[in-house]
């Protein structure tokens, strides 16, 4: 069985949607930047701050290959992850790829009062608006699959992906329950 692999901008519920799908799939979570840290032994703002956004994306396109080698879960990734286009053919190669595609406003309702995101931050939310714009073509052109996550709940965007992924598994239908 192939793997779902989450991509979009942060605040899109890469994570808590993926956490519901792999429950409801009976499927693993992997959170690339999870590995990351894990790997690094270091917070992902901690990498920025000491070594860069360059470093970090190194051991982001090594985390990535790392989990593209399993099967049978769904892969939650940074939302940077399309800024290297070497991640392309791996997020591919991973499985079907499904972008959750939200609208600014709504990323900036979700990450408020959240500091574990270097690349969006509060008092420069003009930068974060510009890097949001920025992605949106390569979050499409890296995908298989999208979905709108602007006015759905974890729950519905869960199910609604299980639904779209239902043909990337070979017969029409997935091994996912439903």
């Amino acid at each position: 069985m192939k793997n779902i692999v989450l991509i979009g901008f942060m605040g899109s519920g890469k994570t808590s949607v993926g956490k519901k799908i792999a429950e409801s799939a009976c499927l693993k979570f992997t959170d690339v930047d999870a590995e990351i840290e894990k790997n690094s032994k270091m917070k992902i703002k901690d990498i920025f701050a000491r070594r860069g956004e360059n470093y970090f994306r190194v051991l982001e396109t090594a985390a990535l290959k790392k989990v593209a080698s399993r099967a049978g879960a769904v892969i939650s990734t940074g939302g940077g992850i399309i800024k290297m286009r070497r991640n392309f053919p791996l997020l591919k190669k991973a499985g079907v790829v499904v972008y959750l595609k939200n609208s600014f406003a709504v990323s900036a309702r979700r990450l408020e009062g959240k500091d574990d995101r270097p690349l969006f931050r509060k008092d420069n939310i003009k930068s974060a608006r510009q890097l949001y714009k920025s992605r949106l073509a390569l979050y499409k052109e890296a995908s298989d699959i999208t979905v709108v996550t602007d006015k759905k709940n974890i729950d519905e965007a869960a199910r609604l992906i299980i639904k779209k992924t239902e043909n990337f598994f070979g017969t029409g239908k997935s091994k996912i329950k439903k």
